[in-house]
């Protein structure tokens, strides 16, 4: 079940609102800003009322934060993900990116 709560954090310069989720077994924070109303994130993180500049589990295994804003276009390069293990091939499929 999503819940948004009241409680907020600067991000690259945009305050930010925090989301919390379930999903495969893990609990998910994720931190979005309404000041950019695309309802987009990394990997599968979507459709909140902002765009998704932070998200984490609430077991340190799955960490991705935006590291830039720009208003040309959005690029998953703007993202640095951490905590994922990487498979032979070198990608992180456990966090669904590559």
């Amino acid at each position: 079940m999503l819940s948004i709560e009241n409680e907020t954090k600067m991000i690259l310069n945009q305050k930010c609102q925090k989301a919390s989720t379930s999903f495969r077994g893990r609990n998910y924070t994720a931190w979005f800003s309404t000041k950019i109303k695309y309802p987009f994130g990394p990997w599968k993180m979507n459709g909140l009322p902002g765009i998704i500049l932070e998200v984490y589990d609430d077991q340190n295994f799955f960490k991705i934060d935006a590291v830039k804003i720009s208003k040309d276009h959005f690029d998953f390069d703007d993202f640095v993900t951490s905590h994922c293990p990487k498979n032979e091939d070198g990608e992180s499929h456990a966090c669904g990116i590559s």
